[in-house]
């Protein structure tokens, strides 16, 4: 996540805890506990290098992407989410990093994603029917995990039917 953020726009630690604490879509922990120690593991692997600004009286290191980061921003977004790996949250990150891939490459990713979906909702009634348990609770979440999934194929079909 901390990458593909990166890779939009070069931002600091607080910038980066700004957009977690105002997004809808971004679900991740905002403390500074979390983000500035993960930025600094990541340019110690030389995903990331940072410099330092001074915006008033405190300095603050900027980050940017390098060379090895927008390579693995790529290599993650380009695998589609199989099985249980896939919930919008996901599938929401990665269309925001579409835009590190080529027309090509995303039309690629998008029809994937797309089957792998699909397969899960052919995979549903089996859950619903091993998971023997017979309870209108088990019934509505099939529901809405059903309905989740023709969502998650009628989005991704959205972006790959838009001219991007």
């Amino acid at each position: 996540m901390l990458l593909g953020l990166v890779s939009l726009k070069d931002f600091s630690g607080y910038d980066i805890k700004k957009i977690f604490d105002k997004s809808y879509i971004i679900r991740w922990s905002a403390s500074p506990g979390s983000i500035y120690p993960a930025l600094k593991r990541l340019e110690s692997k030389g995903l990331l290098s940072s410099k330092k600004e001074t915006d008033g009286k405190i300095p603050k290191d900027i980050y940017s992407m390098t060379e090895e980061g927008k390579k693995a921003v790529k290599d993650w977004v380009k695998v589609p989410f199989k099985g249980n790996q896939i919930n919008r949250h996901g599938l929401e990150l990665k269309v925001l990093f579409l835009g590190c891939l080529s027309k090509e490459e995303r039309k690629e990713f998008l029809k994937k994603q797309i089957d792998e979906v699909n397969k899960c909702i052919d995979k549903l009634p089996k859950w619903k029917f091993e998971f023997d348990i017979k309870s209108k609770f088990r019934d509505i979440l099939y529901e809405e995990k059903l309905r989740e999934f023709k969502q998650s194929v009628k989005f991704l079909e959205n972006i790959l039917d838009a001219d991007f």
